[in-house]
């Protein structure tokens, strides 16, 4: 999973966009970030046998979470 502006150059390459919600692990909670759902983009392997992801989740880090 990618946090993106720049959705065009990575669908060309197979990735999707995501279509769930975002969240931030602050220690126990997790923080809803609608912000960044727009913006977020997948890309499944060729092996990967998930089906739909509903929701993601990411570690803090210094500037923009995802």
């Amino acid at each position: 999973m990618d946090g993106t502006d720049e959705k065009t150059f990575y669908e060309k390459l197979g990735w999707l966009q995501f279509q769930g919600e975002s969240f931030v692990r602050d220690g126990k909670f997790e923080v809803r970030t609608v912000e960044e759902d727009d913006g977020l983009m997948l890309f499944f392997g060729k092996n990967c046998g998930l089906g739909e992801i509903q929701r993601a989740v990411c570690q803090p880090r210094s500037g923009d979470d995802w």
